[in-house]
């Protein structure tokens, strides 16, 4: 049986979906009517496949999002789980910022074809989390001396006496 955070994060989930579902409604509306339909002079193979590109991206981002939010019932109808919370990190976070910049690049490229270098932030964005997450981290960081090395001879004496001191036999 759920509790009413679970109700409440279905509740909060739904109006999640409804707004992604207008803004991706809205910004298909928008791009169809005026740059596919009444500036005709504008229309190029360019523009069908932008206008692809960001289906498709509405396509695996809304499924991804719709299906995190969906909450689990028990065989009785009652409300297991809530779903995911949408406003967590990670994934459902770059799902729901790619159709944000899909929404605006469709738009904008109603007043000018060069808004379709704004899908650029993508692949750079995720270099630039590649190199801080996983090249930078392993590959360039320094490597470990080995303690022979950074022992000055005091230091080296200290150690072995108390290594001999922790290795003699002690009778209780």
């Amino acid at each position: 049986m759920a509790k009413a955070g679970a109700k409440n994060r279905v509740i909060a989930n739904a109006k999640r979906v409804k707004l992604l579902k207008l803004i991706i409604l809205t910004a298909n509306v928008l791009h169809v009517t005026l740059k596919l339909i009444l500036f005709r002079q504008s229309r190029t193979l360019q523009s069908w496949l932008g206008f692809g590109l960001t289906s498709l991206i509405y396509v695996v981002c809304y499924s991804g999002i719709a299906s995190m939010a969906e909450p689990t019932y028990g065989a009785n109808g009652e409300l297991l789980d809530g779903g995911s919370d949408l406003n967590m990190g990670g994934l459902c976070t770059y799902y729901h910022d790619l159709i944000y910049l899909a929404a605006i690049v469709q738009i904008g490229t109603i007043f000018s074809s060069r808004f379709w270098m704004a899908f650029l932030v993508v692949p750079l964005y995720a270099a630039y989390q590649l190199w801080v997450n996983i090249v930078k981290p392993y590959f360039l960081a320094p490597r470990p001396q080995s303690v022979a090395q950074e022992e000055t001879p005091a230091e080296k004496k200290k150690r072995e006496k108390l290594e001999r001191k922790q290795n003699r036999v002690r009778y209780r």
